[in-house]
Order: C-alpha cells, then structure tokens, then sequence
C-alpha cells in the first residue's frame, strides 16, 4: 500500500500526542496542546482533500480507521483544554 505524503504527516502528527501532553503539563503550558490542535487538524484538512476516505476500496479501511484515530485524539486534546469538541462538522 502506497501512502500519501499528507498520510504520512497525519500519522506523524498523530504519533506525537503523548509527548505533547507530557511536555504542555510538565512545563506548565497549555498552549503547546492547543497549538498541538490547530497544527493536527490542519494536517487532517490536508490528509482529507488528497487522500480518498469516502472512495476508499472498502477492504482496506485504512483512511478510514485514520479519520477514526484523528477523531480520538482531537477530541482527547479539546477535553484536556476544557473544550467540548462538536458532534460532527
């Protein structure tokens, strides 16, 4: 399976979610997590417009499972700030 240049830098993003957390309250800086946020969700927008997830082949699943993953994350990193994420856009 070939993957995008955008998938690669999702899955990068994606990786990084706990050092993050663990850096943002060992130095006492919310704001990393919130930047960590914004920068994650522009790589999602990027992964969206060139990777096909609605026109997937429906045996592989694996940019869908990736919209799932980025789903938990975002919604994790928004609780932490205290932010309720949305329902759906």
């Amino acid at each position: 399976m070939l993957l995008e240049e955008q998938e690669i830098a999702l899955i990068k993003k994606l990786s990084v979610f706990e050092r993050v957390i663990d850096d943002a309250s060992r130095e006492l800086k919310p704001n990393l997590l919130a930047i960590y946020a914004r920068e994650l969700a522009d790589a999602f927008n990027q992964f969206y417009r060139y990777v096909p997830v609605l026109s997937a082949e429906p045996d592989s699943g694996c940019a869908l499972w990736r919209c799932r993953l980025l789903t938990i994350v975002l919604a994790n990193a928004l609780d932490t700030l205290g932010i309720t994420a949305p329902e759906s856009m």
